[in-house]
């Protein structure tokens, strides 16, 4: 029957077991241990070799702490008990959920802020892409205005039209221009991103467990070759970052390589020279030892057992 051990007294063990003093023989220690070289010469025990079956019997082998049950009540009295080694599995699973929990959390928020980041880019982008086109339509309209002007009979309006006209088209360039920054910035942040997964795809091709042997710049321009033959174009080529999508390349290359072999291997086949028919030897009957005993030795005896072999 396992021992039971209320938390309260694991906790009590431990703070003993920890103690200095009943490590270097306390007089709380159990009588046969620390204390056990003073006893009298006429009260020690026997020496353990005079008896050998008696330590055994007398002094089982504690049972390891890891077989201890731990009993516990809630608040509102309902009781619970469980082994020690079942308390540390269930807690390290635990902690082995939580911290899987807490990473994919931080993924999720991660990746929510950068499509988060990426809608605020996308609806300031849009919005100053219609603030331009409203004010391109602005400078074509006062371009109009202008052309009905007449310089000469209207020199103050038309000076006013011209004036307004250069701030319009001052303001249309900035916008534009602040555009083209823009996309810009985007251009150069998605290349850098393209550059960081081809560098971390050459990785897991190059290294590791699932790496492709020989993966290289001749295996690339191989894969090119044979990404080319399945209809792809050179860009498509060259966007490609993805290790699954390379390796089924590789496989596909692999395989037109033992397809563009089969044909000369059929033909090595083809010509190679049979194999002799193969007799196989029967061993002489009765008749035909008695011949050959015979012709090698005639004489009356030889010719009964003939004769004899042959009625048979």
């Amino acid at each position: 029957m396992d021992e039971s051990t209320t938390i309260e007294q694991l906790v009590s063990q431990m703070a003993q077991s920890d103690d200095p003093e009943l490590q270097e023989g306390d007089p709380a220690q159990p009588e046969g241990e620390a204390n056990s070289a003073v006893q009298p010469a006429g009260e020690q025990d026997d020496d353990p070799q005079d008896d050998p079956d008696g330590s055994s019997d007398d002094n089982p082998a504690a049972a390891s702490p890891d077989d201890q049950v731990i009993e516990w009540e809630t608040s509102s009295g309902e009781k619970f008990s469980a082994p020690v080694a079942e308390l540390k599995a269930g807690y390290m699973r635990n902690q082995d959920y939580t911290h899987k929990t807490q990473e994919l959390a931080r993924e999720r928020d991660s990746f929510n802020e950068r499509v988060q980041q990426q809608f605020q880019q996308v609806q300031q982008f849009a919005q100053a892409l219609g603030e331009l086109h409203v004010q391109d339509r602005i400078v074509k309209q006062l371009e109009a205005n202008i052309a009905q002007i007449n310089r000469y009979d209207d020199p103050t309006g038309y000076s006013s039209a011209v004036s307004e006209l250069m701030m319009a088209t001052k303001q249309r360039d900035g916008l534009a221009a602040h555009l083209q920054t823009v996309q810009q910035a985007r251009t150069q942040e998605q290349h850098q991103a393209f550059l960081a997964a081809q560098k971390q795809a050459a990785a897991e091709l190059s290294t590791g467990p699932n790496a492709i042997p020989g993966f290289g710049k001749e295996l690339v321009q191989k894969l090119n070759v044979t990404g080319r033959d399945y209809g792809f174009s050179p860009e498509e080529m060259s966007t490609i970052t993805d290790p699954r999508h390379i390796r089924v390349l590789h496989d596909a290359m692999k395989y037109r390589e033992l397809q563009a072999k089969k044909p000369e291997a059929m033909k090595k086949v083809a010509a190679a020279p049979k194999p002799a028919p193969q007799t196989r030897s029967v061993p002489p009957n009765t008749v035909q030892k008695a011949a050959k005993s015979f012709a090698a030795k005639p004489s009356i005896e030889a010719m009964a057992v003939l004769m004899n072999a042959a009625n048979k």
